[in-house]
């Protein structure tokens, strides 16, 4: 018993002398931050396909109409604008550029093709581009909410010559400025 009373009397007295032990408590903060980037996603879950269909062969110069839409996701709260390119087999007309479809075996040759024009607004008035030349415009001032949101796409197209048997495509880069 005598041994036992000196232990605890020396234990309480080193614990006395502990900082944090004894005394008022000391306080002071731990912040917590996040921060959430802009972002935008082009087409989530695949690219956008703008079909004209099965045409035959003798139908130049009859007008086509086809639409489909682009698929955009921006963080909520981002006001954005959306640019299309000219596609890959596109050529220079005087002001314009002009889009077509070709065999997807070959360039295009002496400009011929599926000519093709795209549009923001279903009267396919307001041609849809990349805002480089006087009459191509940038499609602005979306305003995301966070959601994936449908943005309308309107075609019109039409061959100049008899257009040879096979599979045309062409590619037009979408561009989401934020």
């Amino acid at each position: 018993m005598k041994i036992v009373i000196p232990m605890i009397a020396l234990s309480a007295l080193i614990a006395s002398t502990v900082p944090g032990w004894s005394g008022a408590p000391s306080t002071g903060s731990l912040q917590i931050k996040m921060k959430i980037d802009k972002q935008c996603t082009v087409n989530p879950g695949g690219d956008a396909v703008l079909d004209f269909g099965t045409i035959s062969g003798f139908n130049k110069l009859q007008y086509i109409l086809s639409e489909t839409s682009i698929r955009i996701q921006c963080t909520s709260g981002v006001n954005y604008s959306i640019a299309l390119g000219a596609g890959k087999n596109a050529y220079q007309l005087i002001a314009d550029f002009v889009r077509h479809l070709t065999p997807m075996s070959e360039e295009l040759v002496n400009n011929q093709g599926f000519t093709y024009y795209l549009y923001s607004n279903p009267d396919r008035t307001n041609l849809w581009g990349d805002g480089s030349k006087p009459d191509m415009h940038v499609l602005s001032k979306i305003a995301a909410d966070g959601s994936v949101q449908s943005i309308p796409v309107y075609a019109r197209g039409y061959a100049m010559d008899e257009l040879r048997p096979g599979t045309y495509a062409d590619t037009v880069t979408v561009t989401v400025q934020f």
